[in-house]
């Protein structure tokens, strides 16, 4: 069952690599870009790295995928109680492929 207008979805963001988890509800027409400013600007989640190079995030369903920038959770058919990862983007010469790290994650 799709979200209405305006539904809000009881959701729990889990911030990687720490693993804080946060119970949040958000509208369902909220964006990707959306929902990763408003943790940032919440100071859920660091802007810098150890180096003071700015981190990109990507916002990720475990049932969905990626969740684009512009996408909104009701376009995407995330459902209450879908757990999302915030994650830094990380570059191929530290880590080949961060689905491995969150299929490691999600296995345990």
């Amino acid at each position: 069952m799709s979200a209405a207008y305006d539904d809000n979805l009881d959701l729990i963001i889990r911030i990687q690599p720490g693993g804080e988890e946060f119970e949040v509800e958000l509208p369902a027409y909220t964006t990707g870009k959306e929902i990763i400013e408003e943790l940032l600007d919440n100071d859920l989640a660091p802007r810098n790295n150890p180096e003071n190079q700015p981190y990109v995030y990507e916002l990720i369903s475990k049932k969905k995928g990626k969740i684009a920038d512009d996408k909104t959770l009701h376009e995407l058919n995330i459902e209450t109680s879908d757990m999302l990862y915030l994650s830094p983007r990380l570059n191929a010469g530290k880590i080949n492929n961060i689905w491995t790290i969150i299929n490691e994650v999600l296995d345990r």
